[in-house]
């Protein structure tokens, strides 16, 4: 019986002296780092990490919070005795901003990850709030080692590692209930930059949620599914959510507007209307605007199906047709450098020629079918008259070039025919 009540006795015995070990190395520690502190031996800072990595092990110790209070102390000690050391060894650096750039761009980041990860441990088992003073200062003096970090990194365009350190300096300088929305804009950047597409997308969502940049970042979002993610549905309900928080801010109607060019449906091109009218009357002398307008109008009067083959004329085709020509004579008026409305006008009125010769060679009355021919080639001396103005304009545009061959060869001006094949086979114009 005797041996019986010995054995629990001698196993609670290594138990007390396991945990009172594992205790020791928590106070050793500590006092290594003091000692650091007083005499500035790296040996016993060194002696400092390996009592507490062992004490941050065992089952016991890395269940209080102190142990993760001195972890986090140490590995902070680690990573600033280390940018003192890197930043002194760059005093004949005069910069003082490229010295500081260079000495963080030295350090171990690993120790400063470390000692953040511990706070936050030491943090959430502190539910008594005991180590409140000795974890508090310490997160933004972490984040502002994160901050300098990152823009060290991003100046030299590691922006992996910049994305990290603004990352994790926005969420140190969050805890108090304020969103670090200055750190967080710059993670952004920095994921974006480091084509991280889910980060950047993770942090546009954060931005969005904390109406940071309020509208312009809708904008900048719908471009970045676009053109990153491959994803215009996203793109489009980004937009819809951006105007409807935003309904006057012009980029955001023009890119709901672009959505809707992109479709034939009559609705669509109706609410791309609307919107393009709501943009000019903000902004009545932008000629791209009239020009987006233009255009629309141009295909509502000359639909074409999905293989572009012409579709019947719609009933208000008059209507669509001298809507379109005013909206280009006002981008034309606007810019009168830039052949673009004007090459689009010549094209216009070319369709609709084109359209009247082929109504006219449905007229079964010889007079009237030369009253009709003869108003159409009236219509074709004026798209005629706006391609040569646009070649004017820019004598290098493929675009205006083939076009005016194509109206001389039509017109049997042989001459100017030649010339423009010449001219498209220099410019190599197909």
């Amino acid at each position: 019986m005797h041996i019986k009540r010995v054995v629990p006795v001698i196993f609670a015995l290594i138990v007390s002296l396991n945990i009172s070990a594992q205790h020791g190395k928590v106070v050793a520690a500590w006092k290594y780092l003091q000692d650091y502190y007083n005499v500035k031996d790296t040996s016993s800072l060194r002696n400092a990490k390996e009592s507490i990595d062992v004490a941050t092990e065992n089952p016991e110790t890395k269940q209080m919070a102190k142990t993760w209070v001195y972890r986090g102390k140490i590995y902070q000690t680690l990573f600033e005795q280390k940018y003192q050391m890197e930043y002194d060894k760059r005093q004949n650096v005069s910069d003082i901003g490229k010295r500081i750039i260079e000495a963080y761009m030295s350090c171990n980041i690993d120790y400063l990850i470390t000692a953040n990860n511990a706070y936050l441990k030491a943090r959430d088992l502190d539910k008594k709030k005991d180590y409140d003073e000795d974890i508090t200062p310490h997160l933004p003096e972490c984040a502002r080692h994160f901050e300098n970090l990152a823009i060290a990194n991003y100046n030299q365009k590691n922006y992996s590692v910049a994305m990290m350190g603004f990352e994790k300096a926005m969420e140190l300088n969050s805890l108090n209930g304020t969103l670090d929305t200055v750190n967080l804009a710059n993670a952004k950047s920095a994921a974006e930059l480091a084509q991280n597409n889910e980060k950047t997308k993770a942090f546009y969502e954060k931005m969005l949620n904390a109406k940071i940049g309020k509208a312009s970042t809708y904008h900048s979002y719908q471009n970045f599914l676009i053109n990153k993610m491959n994803d215009p549905q996203a793109a489009s309900e980004i937009v819809k959510k951006g105007r409807a928080l935003y309904p006057n801010d012009v980029a955001l109607i023009n890119a709901e507007t672009n959505f809707y060019l992109k479709s034939n449906n009559p609705d669509d091109m109706n609410k791309a209307i609307s919107n393009l009218k709501l943009a000019l009357e903000k902004s009545p002398n932008d000629a791209i605007l009239n020009l987006a307008l233009g255009n629309l109008y141009d295909r509502m009067a000359n639909p074409i199906d999905a293989n572009g083959k012409d579709l019947p004329k719609p009933t208000n085709y008059d209507e669509m047709l001298n809507n379109a020509a005013k909206c280009y004579k006002a981008a034309a008026d606007i810019n009168k450098s830039d052949e673009m409305a004007v090459y689009d006008l010549g094209a216009l009125y070319n369709n609709k020629a084109k359209y009247m010769l082929d109504k006219a060679n449905e007229i079964k009355d010889d007079n009237k079918f030369k009253i009709a021919e003869k108003e159409a080639k009236d219509v074709l001396l004026v798209a005629k008259g706006y391609l040569e103005q646009a070649y004017k304009l820019n004598e290098s545009d493929c675009s205006v070039i083939l076009a005016l061959k194509v109206m001389y060869l039509g017109t049997s001006e042989n001459p100017k025919y030649e010339e423009m094949k010449t001219k498209a086979k220099a410019l190599g114009c197909q």
